[in-house]
């Protein structure tokens, strides 16, 4: 789902003349025209890197520990950062012309919402340091539907003159009484947790899911979910297209499926009972990742490398780079490498941007169509899987559109392999680490 809205979004802006760069008349992909019948041309949208600033500044920054709080939660802190870099920040009182290699200075704390001081003890961090975790009482914050404003001032010790100020926003929300399900976001270290109904622990969650078609797997009975979830899925995501054409999707056949996944402990990606995040798949390497990423918490790169030219477009006979055609992979090398690229890559842009998205991957496991001449086999979908993971993917939504008829004819042994194997490696990283380097 997340590619075909991220395509459909490409197509409709696409059919706009004039949208982006393109001139009237021609379509594009990823700004950059396709069709052998038009040019190539500067489709623009490409990451400018910020200008660098000629004395080193402090990037104070606050956030809640999660994403959001429910009222009867007791543990709860603020993640207070102050590294040091050349892109944003409050310059040093000394206008100090390079980065110490030492942070010994201090930064004295202050916290509020509002006019209330949600740090009675006095609290302060090392200059230069992040995930600093200042613990807080969150019961003191009213319920309410409006996210509370959160200001922190920090006074630089010895120059109590020199300070600096940051605000966050913090929601509380009430319980839920209607058996729908709550997941919030860790923000120290991008993980999921849900509660679910009427449980009173969060449970971590590390999203493990297919694109399944409603009309090509799912409709067929309804212990496709049992078999679904004895291979190791922990989420549904419906694609509702399949063979329905412009028939309506059947709702009412659709609720015992809704009823079942409960009573197995599956979630759904897109849960009309669920407070949730918004996420998005980019299917484009380098365009407008700024605006397109701003609206999400959760980014989604869709690289699709195997079995396919990268240079070349078989289905639109012609050339691929950076400003021309479409190969299926945007600006790809058409190897396992252009996974993790694009993962390394969209963290680089968030770190530059000052911003902290979470990161997902959609590993190929489609073929024989369009632009890629077979399947993946089962070796390369662990080697994506795996690789993705150990670039930060805090979670999988494998591409392309399962059906378990097609998969095991392929390969029924070796995916269960897979399975197995993604299934160790993600036991205990429900909340994996990030990546120390920045």
């Amino acid at each position: 789902m997340f590619s075909r809205l991220a395509s459909a979004l490409t197509l409709v802006l696409s059919l706009v003349d004039g949208q982006f760069n393109n001139p009237p008349g021609v379509d594009i992909w990823c700004g950059k025209a396709y069709r052998d019948t038009n040019a190539s041309f500067n489709p623009g949208g490409w990451f400018e890197e910020p200008a660098k600033s000629e004395t080193p500044l402090i990037d104070f920054k606050i956030k809640p520990r999660t994403n959001l709080y429910l009222e009867d939660d007791t543990v709860s802190s603020f993640i207070v950062d102050a590294p040091m870099n050349w892109y944003r920040g409050h310059a040093l009182p000394d206008s100090n012309t390079s980065i110490p290699s030492s942070h010994s200075s201090e930064i004295m704390l202050e916290i509020k919402a509002g006019n209330q001081s949600l740090c009675l003890n006095k609290t302060s961090i090392a200059l230069g340091s992040m995930d600093n975790e200042i613990p807080f009482d969150v019961s003191s914050l009213a319920v309410s539907r409006e996210p509370h404003n959160i200001t922190i001032v920090g006074t630089l010790a010895g120059h109590m003159s020199s300070t600096f100020t940051a605000t966050t926003r913090l929601t509380k929300l009430p319980l839920r009484n209607d058996n729908g399900t709550v997941t919030r976001l860790d923000n120290l270290y991008g993980g999921l947790s849900v509660r679910k109904g009427l449980a009173k622990q969060w449970t971590s969650l590390f999203p493990y899911t297919y694109y399944v078609q409603w009309s090509l797997y799912w409709n067929a009975n309804i212990s496709t979910l049992d078999d679904f979830a004895s291979m190791g899925y922990n989420v549904i995501h419906i694609v509702p297209t399949g063979d329905l054409g412009n028939t309506p999707f059947p709702w009412d056949e659709f609720q015992p499926y809704l009823d079942r996944a409960a009573e197995l402990g599956l979630y759904f990606m897109y849960d009309p009972m669920s407070l949730m995040e918004m996420s998005l798949a980019l299917n484009c390497r380098d365009f407008y990742y700024a605006d397109y990423a701003a609206g999400a918490e959760i980014v989604l790169e869709d690289v699709y490398p195997i079995s396919t030219n990268a240079s070349w477009s078989t289905v639109y006979n012609t050339p691929c780079n950076a400003t021309y055609g479409c190969c299926g992979c945007d600006d790809c090398e058409g190897s396992f490498a252009d996974i993790s690229t694009r993962l390394d890559e969209y963290a680089s842009k968030d770190s530059l941007l000052g911003w902290q998205k979470i990161h997902w991957a959609a590993p190929q496991a489609f073929g024989n169509e369009t632009f890629w001449t077979r399947y993946p086999t089962a070796a390369e979908e662990v080697v994506m899987n795996m690789l993705s993971i150990n670039h930060a993917a805090k979670g999988i939504v494998i591409g392309g559109v399962f059906n378990w008829r097609k998969v095991g004819a392929r390969a029924e042994g070796q995916f269960w392999c897979l399975l197995s194997i993604l299934t160790m490696a993600t036991r205990g990283l429900t909340l994996p680490s990030r990546y120390l380097e920045r």
